[in-house]
């Protein structure tokens, strides 16, 4: 449990639970994932089936059912007793981070799924970190620039120089940097009201600049919700039979807070669960012209049960599986071919890592893992990388 003072309003301190000695490594997800399999005779989980609009009684104002559109086929799902709203936010959605972020640039990287709304201050499109020789040498004592990114460094023995290099427009740089040595010498910044501590004036060069892309973990926003998790309407009323959780409708849209993030997640998950289930009145009869198309079975619809490589993956002659659950997705399976006491080839027969991101590892790494006979000496910066070596690891120490 880490414990931190909190920086806001009514509140002391922030605790941070973790599952796991690690971070990033979905170690949470999984144990929420396999409760929710523990219980697929009455939850179904449906992929491939995003919901594409609400039923709504117009006269009650009541939500009754959800259109959903699962695999190609509409389905008209009606509700018992209410619905709940739990989609993410928009990382993954490029036309929507252009329209809500006002972002001018910038590097999302949050679940993959991701779409909602929430709007954030305009910043400029090209933003630099700037520092002197001083800097640069304390930046080196700490632990320095990554080696990946040592070519995105820009220097110049001069301000001036620092700016044709940036294609600055000329007196620029030099100008801000002036505006930056008085206030640091004055101990008052009213740009961001910074801590006289924290301002030191540019020295001698030469001087370094790395281009600064605006980097956010997730958004969240969408409409306001009550302390029952209920969705309030534009009137200022709760949406009746409508409830909310997650990221849709989070109380902290422009901030992230560690820990308070999730806990917010299961919060108001149960208050939302718990407040859409509890019986009602009936609800009135769908929309003229609507009907109800599923007869629901509980746990009839479930698709969240990964095959099992072990009955699936056939293995040809000198052929072994190897799998690890130390990545993202819930369990990563691949193929190794060992002949003359050599690795001669690794198939990934099974993975649900995330596009763009494990998927680079998945693209990369068996190779070089090939090339160097052996997990010990490759480097892996993701996640999957480590649950790669994890697996051929395992088939390593199998055939010893």
């Amino acid at each position: 449990m880490e414990k931190a003072p909190l920086g806001m309003e009514g509140g002391d301190e922030l605790h941070v639970l973790t599952v796991s000695d690690s971070v990033c490594n979905s170690a949470l997800w999984k144990v929420y994932r396999n409760k929710v399999l523990s219980m697929s005779d009455s939850i179904d989980v449906w992929y491939n089936s995003p919901a594409s609009s609400l039923l709504q009684d117009p006269v009650s104002k009541a939500v009754i059912g959800v259109e959903v559109d699962r695999n190609g086929d509409v389905v008209n799902v009606r509700a018992k007793n209410g619905v709940v709203m739990t989609m993410g936010g928009f990382e993954n959605n490029p036309q929507m981070v252009d329209d809500f972020l006002g972002l001018t640039k910038s590097s999302p990287a949050g679940t993959l799924f991701n779409t909602g709304d929430w709007v954030n201050p305009k910043r400029p499109r090209r933003t630099y970190m700037v520092h002197d020789q001083a800097q640069v040498d304390a930046i080196a004592g700490y632990h320095g620039i990554p080696e990946e990114f040592q070519d995105q460094v820009v220097s110049a023995d001069t301000l001036a120089g620092l700016e044709q290099a940036l294609g600055m427009p000329e007196g620029k740089l030099q100008q801000t940097v002036a505006d930056f040595n008085r206030m640091a010498e004055e101990g008052y910044g009213p740009a961001f009201y910074r801590a006289a501590d924290t301002m030191k004036p540019f020295g001698d060069g030469p001087f370094c600049a790395i281009e600064m892309i605006q980097a956010f973990l997730n958004t969240q926003g969408g409409p306001r919700r009550s302390a029952r998790a209920e969705v309030m309407g534009t009137d200022g009323d709760p949406i009746p039979t409508l409830y909310s959780a997650g990221e849709f409708g989070g109380m902290t849209p422009y901030q992230y807070n560690g820990g308070d993030n999730m806990a917010e997640c299961l919060i108001f998950g149960q208050l939302a669960g718990v407040n859409a289930a509890a019986e009602k009145d009936p609800l009135p009869v769908l929309p003229l012209g609507v009907e109800s198309n599923l007869v629901y079975t509980p746990g009839s619809g479930s698709h969240m049960v990964d095959p099992d490589p072990k009955q699936t993956v056939t293995l040809g002659e000198n052929e072994y599986l190897g799998t690890s659950t130390l990545c993202m997705g819930n369990e990563l399976a691949l193929k190794v071919k060992i002949e003359g006491g050599k690795i001669t080839a690794i198939d990934v027969v099974q993975q649900q890592e995330t596009a763009g991101v494990g998927s680079k590892a998945i693209d990369a790494l068996p190779a070089k893992i090939i090339e160097a006979q052996s997990t010990d000496a490759i480097a892996g910066a993701t996640v999957t990388s480590g649950a790669i070596k994890d697996a051929v690891q395992k088939v390593l120490d199998q055939v010893k």
